[in-house]
């Protein structure tokens, strides 16, 4: 199951929790979650925690400094990801 992090359109609170241990692809969004906040670690932790072993990846559509922006993305997902297992 490809898991699109928190892009609930009802269960927003729990979606997630709900699918976690059937995840395959995890994939982050900054338009659902925000990247700045405690929210990115808390659902690192979430699908650690349920024994997610996949990819991290992202979804990005700005459409303006893309390049700059997924950079920046990919570096605080791999730091939250650093963060939770290790």
């Amino acid at each position: 199951m490809v898991t699109s992090i928190f892009g609930w359109l009802t269960d927003k609170e729990i979606g997630d929790a709900l699918v976690a241990p059937y995840t395959a692809h995890a994939q982050f969004d900054r338009a659902f979650v925000d990247f700045t906040g405690p929210e990115l670690i808390q659902k690192v932790r979430l699908l650690h925690q349920q024994g997610y072993k996949g990819c991290w990846s992202l979804e990005h559509r700005s459409g303006t400094n893309e390049y700059l922006e997924v950079e920046r993305d990919l570096l605080d997902l791999r730091l939250a990801v650093k963060r939770i297992i290790d």
